[in-house]
């Protein structure tokens, strides 16, 4: 609220009061063109500015909100206020934006107060194509504010909230531009010992495209590449999206299948090798859709879900449709881990949840028929409205799941895609990574609290898998070509996003997590999101040259991967500011690591202490602005992928700070001093871009220079070198795993996860020239620094040089591929099972 007070001669006046909310309008056509005013870079605010605030706002005094206009009765006449805010230069850790007062008749001699929220229009919530960035807090930034070109701070100072900035000015037409950086330090601390009631989850994909490989996929052998370089623990595929399902014979009463394409997709999830999770159509959503057609339906029971009515099938028939499928699965010798039953099966009103209960028991018994220990389960299984109906009506269940997509819808007026807001369709970045990255407060119930439900209801603890997840439910099918998907999918902010959700679903004890999808085709067209970004949901994507193109999810989920077999013990760690930066720590067989999302678009200087651990940072590998490059181009609004891939940084002795991009993601790598080479006074310190070097009175610190690979390749650098009289060892250009992981998980029914022997696998894709494409063929450069010329880390970890560059003034939040859905009403997406 802003307070009018009267000076001089008008002291006899009455008060009067403006609040001045600033909304930034469109941005302007040459908003990032323009470059810097004239004037010197931001300074902090002024302590003990003149002016007080009053805590608490006086009643009846009018508000001037953005846009509107506001008579005012004055001695001189009345006078119509507004205002307006707009957006300046939006650089990463450096914003400005400009406030204009406008009057219809000046009265210098009334005093107004002028409140502005600076964080949420260096935001820039208007900005195409992701909407509002998550920024610190006021208290993070260096603020300056410029009037006429001379510096105004000393005349403003904090409100007691703490988040705006207020003046005391005279009620005339005047100007400003409010300037901020911030680049915040993090303090994360690892301790000893091991976080109960925490289980490291392991990393899926669904794999929406059959193998072999459907339009716009690569070959078997191309694709098996990209699948082994995020090292899955699981991998979804429907029935229905190997087109196993054709027809039904009235005849004989016998469903009509073709299993060419499923047994290719189940050998390839074997060459992974990962589990295989199957989903069988229930008459998903209650239509009888992704059945048999002319499969006879139980006409008897009526679902609603969404405006539509449709049927489950009959139970007799649905009983022989899961015996022929289990039946081949077991006379071809092929292994599926995990049988999900039906695709977000309606479960209330209770008679539908009673419904699909029947469903669901016809089909367990099917399978426990041959499979006695096959485990069966459903993604509808932990919803709050059907969980006491289903636990108590099920059988055979042997594990829980559920679909977790934070954002449910996108944003579209008159025909055009508008960037998500706080209030209106989407989720904003602020609301995505806060709110959005918890586990609670949604339809269904978090995994640990499922667990605990199921538990008291059947006296069977069960494991819970995320069995479906994307930033954004959005997607681009049949009946929402027009709109297509949620152009944050392929970008920085949802790397952040789906690290956040495997930290919050180690702390509620998650098996798993399977990312919707692997692959689609890339950029992609026809859609209003298509030139935004919106290229669908794959982790990676086709280029039209037929090469593989590496979102920034992808990445994401490689570091979690290769740092921590699932179920890996976790370690205590705190950060000291949490809505900056998330962590997570485990062991991984040999030593600790973290793994670190900034959840704000501004750098963050990480601090990481071993807290009496003995523990000390060895190198960080890290996904930000940096390595992974997605402009914007204001001119043509256009999106395109620019660089993809991972950077590395080995400490020196003692450091341990590193400077992490807005969005950014990072896995810190921790060495015990005992682990350090042996040999005279060489030091044998090692890590993904690093030589490694002992013996003599070599230092053994070298970097070794990227080594050659395509997307989900293993490579090693050539790195060889000697400093002193050791010999180096050898770099590798991007992640890379020199040990093999033996790993098993066993669950409660007794099951026990597959030994996965992997080694040397990398996700770095690296080339020693430091060139990179839109293919994806990215490279490393030496010691596993980006390929594209970007700045590298300097030995504080900050990043050096000119970190400025004209594309970072449009790097905004984008995404990738498109994906063939179909969507029943509204926002809704049909995904296939």
């Amino acid at each position: 609220m802003a307070h009018v007070h009267v000076e001089g001669k008008a002291a006899a006046l009455a008060l009067l009061a403006l609040a001045i909310l600033l909304l930034p309008a469109a941005i302007p056509g040459n908003a990032y063109e323009g470059g810097r005013s004239a004037h010197p870079p931001p300074l902090a605010g002024a302590a003990d500015a003149p002016l007080t605030i009053d805590s608490a706002p006086l009643l009846g005094i009018p508000v001037l909100t953005d846009g509107a206009r506001l008579s005012v009765s004055t001695p001189l006449g009345s006078i119509i206020a507004s205002d307006a805010a707009t957006e300046g230069i939006l650089l990463s850790e450096y914003r400005s934006y400009n406030l204009s007062f406008h009057v219809s008749l000046s009265d210098p001699l009334v005093s107004i107060l002028v409140e502005t929220d600076p964080v949420a229009e260096w935001a820039f919530p208007g900005q195409l194509p992701g909407g509002a960035d998550n920024l610190p807090g006021l208290s993070d930034w260096a603020w300056s504010v410029w009037a006429g070109g001379s510096n105004d701070s000393a005349n403003w100072t904090t409100t007691p909230n703490g988040t705006e900035l207020a003046r005391s000015t005279p009620l005339v037409n005047q100007s400003f531009e409010v300037q901020g950086s911030s680049r915040p330090s993090d303090l994360v601390q690892l301790s000893n010992g091991t976080e109960f009631g925490v289980s490291t989850p392991a990393v899926g994909f669904v794999m929406a495209n059959p193998v072999p490989p459907g339009p716009g996929n690569r070959s078997a052998a191309e694709l098996l590449g990209v699948a082994r370089s995020l090292q899955p623990q699981v991998i979804r595929f429907g029935l229905s999206s190997v087109n196993a399902i054709t027809g039904w014979d009235n005849q004989s009463g016998q469903p009509i299948l073709n299993f060419s394409v499923f047994d290719s997709e189940l050998s390839f999830i074997e060459s992974v090798p990962a589990r295989a999770l199957l989903s069988v159509p229930a008459g998903s959503w209650g239509d009888g859709n992704f059945m048999p057609p002319g499969m006879p339906l139980n006409q008897s029971l009526n679902v609603s879900f969404y405006g539509s009515i449709g049927q489950f099938p009959d139970l007799s028939a649905y009983a022989t449709l899961i015996g022929a499928i289990v039946n081949h699965t077991v006379d071809a010798g092929e292994n599926i881990s995990y049988w999900n039953i039906g695709n977000e099966v309606p479960v209330f009103p209770t008679s539908d949840a009673a419904g699909y209960a029947q469903v669901f028991n016809v089909a367990a018994h099917a399978i426990h028929h041959r499979l006695p220990r096959a485990l069966v389960g459903s993604d509808v299984l932990t919803v709050r409205a059907g969980l006491p109906t289903l636990s108590a009506e099920l059988q055979g269940v042997g594990f829980l799941s559920y679909h977790l997509y934070s954002s449910t819808s996108i944003c579209i007026r008159s025909g055009a895609y508008c960037p998500p807001t706080a209030t209106g369709p989407g989720l904003s970045d602020p609301l995505l990574l806060t709110s959005g990255v918890g586990l609670s407060k949604r339809y269904f119930y978090a995994p640990h609290l499922a667990q605990e439900l199921w538990f008291n209801a059947t006296h069977r603890w069960l494991p819970v898998l995320d069995t479906e997840s994307n930033l954004d439910t959005v997607g681009g099918g049949v009946l929402t070509s027009s709109s297509g998907t949620d152009p944050r999918m392929q970008s920085l902010v949802a790397a952040s996003w789906v690290t956040s959700m495997l930290i919050s679903g180690a702390a509620e004890n998650l098996s798993e997590f399977t990312y919707f999808n692997l692959q689609r085709a890339y950029p992609g067209s026809g859609t209003i999101t298509a030139p935004l970004g919106g290229w669908g949901f794959g982790l990676t994507g086709v280029t039209p040259n037929r090469t593989v193109a590496s979102f920034a999810p992808y990445w994401a989920l490689a570091l979690w991967a290769h740092a921590f077999p699932a179920g890996a013990p976790p370690t205590p760690v705190v950060v000291a500011d949490p809505s900056l930066v998330r962590a997570y720590a485990a062991e991984n067989g040999s030593g600790r690591s973290i793994v670190l999302a900034n959840l704000v678009d501004v750098p963050v200087r990480v601090v990481v202490a071993s807290n009496g651990t003995g523990q000390v940072a060895r190198s960080v590998e890290y996904l930000d602005g940096s390595t992974y490059q997605q402009p914007f181009n204001e001119s043509n609004g256009t999106a395109y992928l620019a660089g993809s891939g991972l950077g590395n940084h080995s400490f020196s002795p003692g450091q341990k700070a590193f400077t992490l991009g807005g969005y950014g993601v990072a896995l810190v790598h921790l060495t015990p001093p005992s682990h350090n080479g042996t040999g005279g006074n060489g030091s044998g310190n090692s890590s993904g871009g690093s030589g490694n070097s002992s013996g003599g009175s070599g230092s053994g610190n070298s970097s070794g220079s990227g080594g050659n690979g395509s997307s989900g390749g293993n490579h090693t650098g050539s790195g060889n070198s000697s400093s002193g009289n050791g010999s180096g060892g050898h770099g590798t250009g991007g992640t890379s795993q020199n040990t093999s992981q033996n790993t098993s998980q066993n669950t409660s029914q007794n099951t026990t996860q597959g030994r996965q022997n992997r080694s040397n696998d990398t996700s770095g894709n690296s080339t020693g020239g430091g060139s990179s494409t839109p293919g994806g063929n990215h490279s490393l450069g030496a010691g596993g620094q980006g390929a594209t010329n970007l700045p590298a880390l300097s030995a504080h970890g900050a990043l050096s040089g000119p970190i400025l560059r004209l594309w970072q003034w449009s790097l905004l939040l984008l995404t990738g591929g498109i994906v063939l859905l179909a969507v029943r009403s509204g926002w809704r997406p049909r995904r296939p099972d």
